[in-house]
């Protein structure tokens, strides 16, 4: 999907003072190695505490590149003539702001999953399991950050009919810069653990900034069994919009009758609104179990009837992960680190 840069403009909110060269942008650039197609590139000159993206504009300019965002204290060289900046206050805000104007051209559902462990791999598996109903777009990788996240939802475009994307936080205040970008209209939360703990004096405070993702979706899928999300979900007034899985709450929409692994597969007996049924998954660790549950309760909630989730869920394939601890069949602890 292609914007002029006048439309460009108009998003950020840029009062023009000049004349700026016509373009189309259709791709979005925050890292200077991974330039692919210059002539619709609009690089935007991030600073980091490590790093400062307006040191790569030169080189980016003799690759053709003509489009940039730059902080207002950067100070344009004589050299550029044919290039168009986009001063703004903070290009990190704009590459946010920008998106946030894409997001709003699409009335499609959009999956928006968070959680402390679990994200990319329910993303991927809920693509797996969906693939065949929708033309989705999702996140790449583990692409879940204050620029991940932008960059991900900047693929959609209008043969997209169903999105998935990840969010990650390790600061407090962060979630409120994602939320409008990804917009979710369901929501996943996959589990609270101790994750970038560090940053947040509690559990529940960190619960409560994941949950900022949700606030205006029309539903939140999660595990009840969890106190304190359960609590958090109460506290932010939040409850009546949400799609619960519970191994203890026979009341649950999901109550999760039995799990039981032997070799190298899972079974796992629930009820649905009064249906009994079971699936098979090809894993047998407590966490590919859990993110198969928040799967189905996903698949659920979007109408996919049970006899087909249990055709998918045998078909499951893992997901490549850094650092991926898994129990082995004797149980010995496998470390993926590939």
């Amino acid at each position: 999907m292609k914007y002029n840069i006048s439309e460009i403009i108009t998003a950020l909110g840029i009062k023009q003072k000049k004349t700026f060269q016509d373009s189309e942008i259709s791709v979005l650039l925050t890292d200077s190695r991974k330039l692919s197609n210059p002539e619709e590139t609009l690089f935007f000159a991030l600073t980091t505490k490590t790093n400062d993206g307006h040191n790569y504009i030169d080189d980016l300019y003799t690759q053709n590149v003509r489009n940039f965002v730059v902080s207002s204290s950067y100070v344009k060289s004589s050299k550029h003539t044919e290039a168009n900046f986009l001063v703004v206050k903070n290009p990190l805000v704009a590459l946010q702001k920008l998106v946030t104007y894409h997001r709003r051209k699409f009335d499609i559902p959009v999956i928006g999953v968070t959680g402390s462990n679990g994200k990319t791999v329910v993303k991927e598996w809920l693509y797996q399991l969906l693939h065949c109903d929708y033309n989705i777009v999702r996140s790449p990788r583990s692409y879940n950050s204050q620029t991940g996240v932008p960059l991900s939802v900047w693929q959609l475009n209008d043969t997209a009919t169903l999105g998935i994307f990840e969010a990650g936080i390790s600061l407090p205040d962060e979630m409120e810069h994602l939320e409008p970008i990804i917009h979710p209209t369901i929501g996943v939360f996959t589990k609270l653990g101790e994750a970038h703990q560090e940053n947040f004096t509690s559990l529940q405070q960190k619960c409560y900034e994941k949950l900022e993702l949700f606030i205006n979706s029309e539903v939140i899928i999660y595990n009840s069994d969890n106190p304190i999300i359960s609590r958090c979900v109460e506290n932010m007034a939040l409850s009546h919009k949400t799609f619960t899985w519970s191994r203890l709450n026979i009341e649950s929409p999901l109550f999760i009758s039995d799990i039981k692994s032997v070799d190298d597969k899972t079974t796992i007996k629930y009820s649905f609104l009064g249906y009994n049924t079971e699936i098979e998954i090809p894993f047998i660790d407590g966490a590919s179990i859990e993110n198969a549950i928040s799967s189905v309760a996903t698949l659920l909630y979007m109408r996919v009837i049970p006899d087909e989730i249990k055709k998918r869920m045998p078909l499951l394939e893992p997901v490549a992960m850094r650092l991926d601890v898994r129990t082995g069949k004797n149980n010995n602890i496998l470390i993926n680190d590939t």
